[in-house]
Formats: structure tokens, C-alpha cells, sequence
């Protein structure tokens, strides 16, 4: 059981006063030394005792908060790492080391994989495995070695040759034995996704419950960005890209945005949801053709691209229109993000980057984590932004975001 900072420091105390009021009524009892009042001998050894007791009382409270304290910033930067790169990461593999480099750092991660189980073949595969004395097992049962007992249990686990060996007699060996090995379930509600693990074939590293905690604490928060990589990684094989723009089309995009909504509800962080339109499009196609109207198209995905982050999701979902949707970013940023995109397509404009001119119209709708409003519903409100932004244009030409 994990004791909250203030028992922990409280019991410490507690038991140290107790340890003293006991030796107190000890030592005289037992004859070691005679306590005289009315002696300054006495009296100065009694203070220094004193002095030197609340001096090792503050000590041992102050090592248990500062210990605290370093465990809480470890594990804070893990928590950065993980929102910060592995939401990043452009493929599974890059998403992998990501979360390896974020255990190394909390730990000795020299031999870490991550098993993911395919429960229709009840079997797992290693999709990252980094080992300096094995190799992974291709097509594991589900049900074999430490990784299965993992699955099975869904529980963490913690295996040493020397420590809990006895436990772990009906447990069948998969590749070269470890001293120690660390495994915890990637869990998701009742679906378990896989196993992240790590072990060590010397012991000059071992791991201890502390480590488990931390590596099960990683685990708990990598999972809702591994679930939504791997549904990338199916959407792209099931051809939802725009073939023009390289970016996704509105299937793609609203198989994308309802598992982006679903984490930004449990992160609790907002989103928003930028649709934009050019404004010269018909002009282009009449007086430059067709083919410099696609070029133009394929311009805007990449000025896109510049202005937003690698980890949010660009579409292009008509002819001429556009959106994003931007994870963790409210009004303010939001704002930002409109400006830029509008400075960056100036510049484009100014330095003849671009195989035309071109203006466009942006709306914003911003996502409130637990509102369970629809893609559509976000979709709707945008549009009309961008529509009341592109008939003020028309009245009054301006340029700016329909935030």
C-alpha cells in the first residue's frame, strides 16, 4: 500500500520520538548513566543530545520529502516526453523508441520490447524488440513465458531468478533466461493491447517494485497514443489519403478525429478544428487551368504541414477545402495558429512561391473535452465560421481568422 508524503514523514517522526522516550526511560532504569539536575555536565550532555536527536529527526523527514520530490519531477518528465514526442512520432517504429528512450530514462532499459497480442490468432507479436543476447519469437502464444503470464493476468509483474523463482515454477521459459524481467499489460478498459517489458541478464542491474511502478506508470499513459497510432497505421493501409495533397480525405479524416476526440476527453484537453477554403479557386481553374489549380491545392497541404504540428490531423475534404484538427489547443492558441497559417500564405503570395496567388478563409470551433459533440457537429460549426469570415471579406476585404 502507497502512503501518501504527510504519513509517511508523520510516521517517521512518530516512530523516532517513541525510539527516544523508550531509550529515556531505559538507560536509567538499566544504571548506564544518572541524570543530575543540578549539574551543567549534565545538562549540556542532555542538550546536545537533544539538539543532535531533532537534528537527525529533521534529516530523515527532509530525505523522505526530497525523495519524494525527485521521484514526482521523473516522473513529470516522462510525462512531458510521452505527450511532447511519442504523439509525434510518424510511424509505429519511430513511436516504439520514442517510449524506449522515455523507460531509459527512468531506468536501465538495455533490453526492452513491446508484445503486441493478436487475440483472434492468440499469439503476440514483437513489434519492438531491442536485446542484447536474444531474439525475439515470431508468432509467441499467448499463453507461454512471462509475457504470456502478463496477458493472461493483466496484471504487472516482476520476475527474479534469486528472489521469486519459486513463484514462477509453472511459468514455461521463452528465450535465454533473465536475472531479472519487468513486464506490465498495456491495457485500454477490458482490451489489452499488448506487453512492455524489460529485463537484465546481470546483477549488476536489478529492478525492484519501485521500478514496476514506474514502468507500469509509463505504460498507463502511452496506451491511448498507441491505440491511436496503430488505427493510423490501419488507415493508411485502407487508402483514406487524398491522392492530390498527400493529406487524409474526409473518410480518413473523421476515422481520425473520432479517436483524436476520444483521448482529448481523457486527457481533458481541448482541441480545435480548423476548416479552410481558398477563395480564388474558380478564378484559377478558368483563367490558368486545371493543372496549376491541383498545383495550387498541393501548395496549401504543404503550407499546412509548416504551420501546424507533425501530430495533428490535416485533411483535405472537398475540392478546394481544407481542415485540421489540433490536439491540446484552446482559443488562444487557436488565434495563433490562424495568423500564422494567414502570414505564412502572404509570404508564399510575396516571394511568387506559389504557382498563384491565393487567399483563404478560415473558421475555428474549439473542442471542450466531455461535451460529446460530434465530428460533424465541430465539422458544421467551423464551416459557418469560415462562410461568415468569407461574406465579411466580400463586404469589407480584411484579412483574419472567423474565430
Amino acid at each position: 500500500m502507497r502512503l501518501p508524503l504527510i504519513t509517511k514523514t508523520s510516521l517517521a517522526l512518530l516512530g523516532s520520538f517513541i525510539a527516544v522516550a523508550i531509550a529515556w526511560l531505559a538507560v536509567p532504569r538499566l544504571g548506564w548513566w544518572r541524570y543530575d539536575p543540578g549539574s551543567v555536565a549534565h545538562n549540556a550532555i542532555l542538550l546536545a543530545a537533544a539538539a543532535a536527536l531533532f537534528y537527525g529527526f529533521v534529516r530523515l523527514s527532509l530525505g523522505i520529502v526530497e525523495r519524494h520530490i525527485r521521484q514526482t519531477v521523473l516522473l513529470q518528465s516522462a510525462l512531458y516526453r510521452i505527450s511532447a514526442e511519442a504523439g509525434a512520432a510518424h510511424s509505429l517504429g519511430e513511436f516504439y523508441a520514442t517510449v524506449h528512450s522515455i523507460v531509459a530514462g527512468l531506468m536501465d532499459a538495455t533490453n526492452f520490447y513491446v508484445a503486441i497480442h493478436d487475440p483472434a490468432r492468440r499469439v503476440c507479436n514483437f513489434e519492438y524488440f531491442v536485446d542484447e543476447a536474444d531474439q525475439p519469437v515470431a508468432d509467441l502464444p499467448d499463453d507461454q513465458g512471462l509475457t504470456g503470464k502478463v496477458l493472461q493476468t493483466r496484471r504487472p509483474y516482476l520476475y527474479s531468478v534469486d528472489r521469486r523463482a519459486d513463484q514462477d515454477k509453472d511459468v514455461s521459459r521463452v528465450g535465454k533466461p533473465a536475472v531479472d524481467w519487468m513486464g506490465v499489460p498495456l491495457l485500454r478498459g477490458q482490451r489489452v493491447y499488448g506487453v512492455l517489458a524489460v529485463q537484465s541478464y546481470t546483477k549488476n542491474v536489478r529492478y525492484s517494485d519501485q521500478h514496476l511502478k514506474l514502468l507500469t506508470f509509463v505504460s498507463e499513459h502511452i496506451v491511448s497514443i498507441l491505440e491511436q497510432k496503430r488505427y493510423e497505421t490501419e488507415l493508411r493501409s485502407m487508402s483514406l489519403t487524398d491522392e492530390l495533397t498527400g493529406l487524409a480525405n474526409r473518410r480518413g479524416f473523421q476515422a481520425l478525429a473520432v479517436q483524436a476526440l476520444k483521448v482529448a476527453d481523457r486527457s481533458r484537453q481541448p482541441s480545435a478544428l480548423f476548416f479552410a477554403d481558398l477563395d480564388c479557386m474558380k478564378e484559377v481553374n478558368d483563367n490558368l487551368g486545371h493543372q496549376t489549380g491541383d498545383q495550387l491545392l498541393a501548395a496549401l497541404a504543404g503550407l499546412l504541414r509548416d504551420c501546424f504540428r507533425e501530430s495533428d490531423i490535416l485533411a483535405r475534404i472537398g475540392g478546394d477545402e481544407f481542415v485540421a484538427l489540433a490536439y491540446d489547443t484552446d482559443r488562444e492558441r487557436a488565434d495563433l495558429l490562424c495568423q500564422r497559417l494567414l502570414q505564412t500564405l502572404d509570404r508564399s503570395n510575396q516571394d511568387g512561391s506559389l504557382p498563384a496567388p491565393a487567399a483563404v478563409s478560415v473558421g475555428v470551433e474549439i473542442y471542450r473535452p466531455g461535451s460529446g459533440r460530434a465530428v460533424e457537429q465541430l465539422l458544421e460549426a467551423a464551416d459557418r465560421r469560415m462562410y461568415e469570415q468569407k461574406n465579411a471579406k466580400r463586404r469589407r476585404p480584411a484579412r483574419g481568422c472567423g474565430c
